[in-house]
């Protein structure tokens, strides 16, 4: 089975940068995140998840499994699965997930998404990687579109 998936890279610095309010000193002493070459904080990993409307139901997903502290430390590499992928899946097997509260198998539907590395863009291609979740997956390319199988 393949699929398209929206890919996130790394732990920091995935899409826009947000401006921090703080005198430089104080900010630098109080919030240790990176600093674009302006000084603007670049968000985390998981900030952008949650900031992308597109990605909705993986956020909220996300957050009911308990892993955002997990993606907050080191480096991952996150292919998070767009709201119209969630919606071409049957909708009962979306609304079972949300519904259960059931933070391991949460945990395991996060963990086949998030590789534990940080991979760029070019390498993502072709070739395989091992999820968080232990599941092999590959990478190919068609007409420039990244596809992710098992």
């Amino acid at each position: 089975m393949k699929t398209n998936l929206l890919i996130i890279i790394g732990t920091l610095a995935i899409g826009a940068a947000i401006p921090c309010a703080t005198a430089q000193n104080h900010r630098e002493a109080t919030d240790p995140s990176p600093r674009t070459s302006e000084g603007v904080r670049e968000r985390t990993l998981v900030e952008t998840i949650h900031s992308r409307p597109e990605l909705s139901t993986f956020s909220k997903l996300l957050k009911l499994s308990g892993m955002e502290e997990i993606l907050a430390k080191g480096d991952f590499t996150v292919l998070a699965p767009t709201d119209d992928a969630f919606r071409a899946m049957p909708e009962e097997n979306l609304e079972a997930l949300l519904a259960s509260g059931d933070r391991t198998q949460l945990q395991q539907f996060i963990g086949y998404h998030v590789i534990p590395a940080r991979i760029p863009v070019a390498r993502l291609g072709t070739g395989e990687a091992t999820t968080l979740q232990g599941s092999k997956i590959a990478f190919s390319t068609v007409d420039g579109v990244v596809w992710v199988s098992r």
